[in-house]
């Protein structure tokens, strides 16, 4: 179960940083915050939950 639960962790990572190098043209300052987190803990810092992701690139494009 264990091992499951990391392999999912590692996969929506993966996503979220798919989403991010999406939006890294228009949001650079957004994906450099995102991307410094992660990469702070060398690749294995806290974990960012998608929604996380999606609600800050809402308030940066709503503002």
């Amino acid at each position: 179960m264990e091992i499951m639960r990391r392999k999912l962790a590692r996969s929506l990572q993966h996503e979220i940083k798919d989403v991010l190098a999406h939006v890294a043209v228009t949001h650079r300052d957004l994906v450099r915050q995102f991307n410094r987190r992660f990469d702070d803990h060398g690749g294995k810092g806290p974990v960012l939950d998608p929604t996380q992701v999606m609600n800050a690139l809402m308030s940066v494009t709503s503002s």
